[in-house]
């Protein structure tokens, strides 16, 4: 089976890795990115040791015969990557792995016809260069049905659990996207403000309190939606995903650092969107948005993007 994933960070990376030890994988990104792996393979260092040949491209067309293609693009590159999907393999089951909770309407808006679904996964992975990663944290990977039917998400959850990446079933797929969303609102920002890791916030009393602030206002903007998560305590699971990726640095504090635009605003932003259309005033929450969107702005101009 030839199974397709596009993206050129951390999580692409990663997943390409593991998949590549069953199945026939192609790795769909930036040209530079593409030649590095193609000269040197995929090395996995810390929780994983994995090093292996992975076919990469910068041509989407070379997903042609992919039965599965993981899309694992910023938040902001969805609507595009998924049309270039559906233009190469317009029959092919696309898994959405990403962190934003605005991705479905991405894909929806430019590959309506395609069938998908959605994956979140708690694992932490840091990107080291090109082909390179740490693999910081572990954690569970769940799948769920978007634009197909609950058997054809079970199926496509059993060929990549089958091929080394764990994952299962979950029926209410949209509240663990949230969940998930919920997560990176109250670590990622914060990492970025405070320039540390995951598990430094666990350190420090105020850096506690911001993350149970963050989490009582998402949660209030749950609420207004009548949304149902896959837990009651939210913030439990915010404190346990900082412990597990204790020595990870978020995706978006690394972007930060690299000069690189941010996925702030499909996390944090969606979010305070999503609170301020139900009448919601999210104080802390747009404090946060704010001094990362400055602090991008600032990365991107240094870097001359």
């Amino acid at each position: 089976m030839r199974i397709g994933v596009m993206g050129a960070g951390a999580v692409r990376t990663y997943v390409g890795a593991l998949l590549a030890g069953t199945y026939d994988v192609v790795l769909i990104s930036r040209p530079d990115v593409a030649d590095a792996i193609n000269e040197h393979g995929i090395r996995v260092s810390g929780k994983t040791e994995l090093f292996t040949r992975v076919e990469a491209s910068a041509d989407p067309a070379a997903l042609e015969g992919c039965e599965v293609v993981i899309l694992c693009v910023k938040a902001y590159d969805t609507a595009e990557a998924a049309g270039q999907v559906s233009e190469a393999v317009p029959m092919a089951m696309l898994v959405t792995l990403q962190n934003g909770l605005d991705n479905d309407e991405s894909v929806q808006r430019t590959a309506p016809g395609l069938s998908s679904c959605a994956a979140v996964t708690a694992f932490g992975v840091t990107y080291l260069g090109p082909g390179h990663v740490r693999h910081a944290g572990v954690g569970d990977t769940v799948i769920g049905r978007m634009a197909c039917s609950p058997a054809e998400a079970r199926r496509t959850g059993d060929i990549l659990t089958e091929g080394g990446l764990p994952m299962t079933f979950a029926d209410n797929i949209r509240g663990h996207i949230w969940l998930k969303g919920i997560v990176n609102h109250c670590i990622n920002p914060l990492t970025v403000i405070h320039r540390c890791r995951n598990g430094v916030l666990l350190e420090h009393e105020e850096y506690r309190e911001h993350m149970k602030g963050l989490c009582a206002e998402a949660i209030a903007v749950v609420r207004a939606m009548e949304l149902t998560l896959p837990t009651d305590d939210v913030l439990g699971r915010v404190v346990e995903v900082a412990r597990l990726t204790a020595d990870n640095r978020s995706s978006m504090l690394q972007d930060v650092d690299r000069g690189k635009r941010t996925e702030i605003d499909s996390i944090t932003g969606h979010i305070i969107r999503s609170g301020t259309q139900h009448g919601l005033e999210l104080s802390l929450s747009s404090f946060v948005y704010y001094e990362v969107k400055n602090l991008e702005t600032e990365g991107v101009a240094k870097r001359g993007g």
